[in-house]
């Protein structure tokens, strides 16, 4: 398919330049309006979308820079080359500063010209490939997360009639069929966990997951959640060991805090296979939280530590068999914590085991789901 040609806009005082400019790139590739001052180019911006404009610095009444800025204001997307013949450092720092694409001084070839624009064009166009792109992202993310009841319910049923068979409720269960029934359920729950990540993924993606801000006791809720831990450890042989304070109270979102403990310390119970595993909390001295998950496992090498945040990514493809799961559990994590205004960090070291610590703030510096955007372009796993 043909492209259209591109739509130049020439900003320029003079009638020399305007004229050299228009004839010099006369033909099927560019589509050229040519105006004599900047308030003229901002008029005709407001009418129609320009892909480059080639502005000159030195103008009557609105400069370069002035015109520069009020064309970006109006369309972002366009690319300005700013042309003149009192070419200065600071003058072109200036103009960079305001969104400028290049900056050519007087005098200048045609070639040299046609060359800028067809950069400038370029890069245009790959800006609207990553706007698209990033739509069709958010699209996605708010697909999956408002999916959840269509995942759910048919799962769901599957966990629930296997385990009233299993209970025979419909009669008694044959010896050689209740743990091929068992694996089925078994089987089941790890898959509503894995669905359970990638739609909490999505949720936090596309900016749906609300946070709500309370005070809340931390100690009580790590003892909830190590009640919870407690039976997955003993089944493994592992010791689960809990310290908390009494209570220690900040204002935060109790679910996600839940979320965290649970997360990393299920985390625990799945890679340690000997030894034990130890929550703790404690206040900080500034009103906030510490909480630290360790456990007895495997550790992690020094040069795989930076990559257990980033999505989607597990370590060694024997680990994902031996272990399972979306390679999404410590992305989630970091990122509940950082919507929450905390900080996460590890130590591990291979054979030694792993110890992972949440630093959350006393009145939890809640983030808006403005900033998730921004949460989601940064390293997590």
């Amino acid at each position: 398919m043909e492209q259209p040609p591109a739509k130049v806009l020439i900003i320029d005082d003079e009638p020399a330049i305007r004229d050299l400019l228009r004839r010099g790139l006369a033909g099927p590739r560019y589509k050229v309006t040519a105006v004599a001052s900047g308030v003229a180019a901002v008029e005709a911006a407001k009418i129609e979308r320009f892909d480059v404009a080639l502005c000159d610095l030195m103008m009557p009444v609105m400069d370069g820079q002035e015109t520069l800025k009020a064309l970006k204001k109006i369309d972002s997307g366009i690319e300005v080359v700013m042309i003149t013949g009192h070419a200065t450092f600071e003058n072109a720092v200036e103009a960079m500063r305001n969104g400028a694409y290049d900056y050519i001084p007087k005098p200048f070839e045609l070639d040299q010209i046609r060359a800028v624009i067809a950069r400038a064009l370029e890069r245009g166009r790959l800006a609207e490939r990553v706007v698209a792109l990033e739509q069709l992202d958010q699209l996605k993310s708010e697909f999956l997360a408002n999916m959840s009841h269509e995942f759910h319910t048919p799962l769901n049923a599957i966990m629930g009639y296997t385990s009233l068979v299993l209970d025979g409720i419909y009669g008694a269960v044959p010896q050689a069929q209740a743990p091929a029934l068992e694996r089925v359920k078994a089987n089941a729950q790890n898959l509503n966990m894995m669905i359970n990540d990638l739609l909490d993924y999505s949720k936090l993606a596309a900016g749906l997951m609300p946070v709500q801000s309370e005070e809340v006791d931390v100690s009580g809720i790590v003892r909830e959640a190590a009640d919870v831990l407690r039976p997955l450890a003993e089944e493994k042989g592992l010791a689960l060991a809990v310290e908390a304070e009494d209570m220690i109270l900040i204002r935060s979102d109790r679910d996600k805090i839940k979320q965290i403990v649970l997360a990393l310390g299920g985390n625990a119970v799945k890679f340690a296979s000997r030894g034990r595993v130890s929550v703790r909390v404690d206040a900080d001295g500034a009103g906030g939280a510490v909480l630290a998950v360790s456990d007895t496992g495997p550790g992690i090498e020094p040069e795989d530590v930076p990559m257990i945040f980033q999505e989607f990514r597990q370590l060694e493809g024997s680990w994902t068999r031996r272990y399972g799961g979306t390679g999404l559990g410590l992305t989630l994590v970091k990122k509940l914590v950082q919507i929450l205004g905390g900080t996460i960090s590890v130590e591990s070291s291979p054979g030694l085991g792993s110890n992972f610590t949440v630093k959350l703030p006393r009145a939890s510096g809640v983030r808006s789901n403005d900033a998730l955007v921004e949460i989601r372009t940064q390293a997590g796993h």
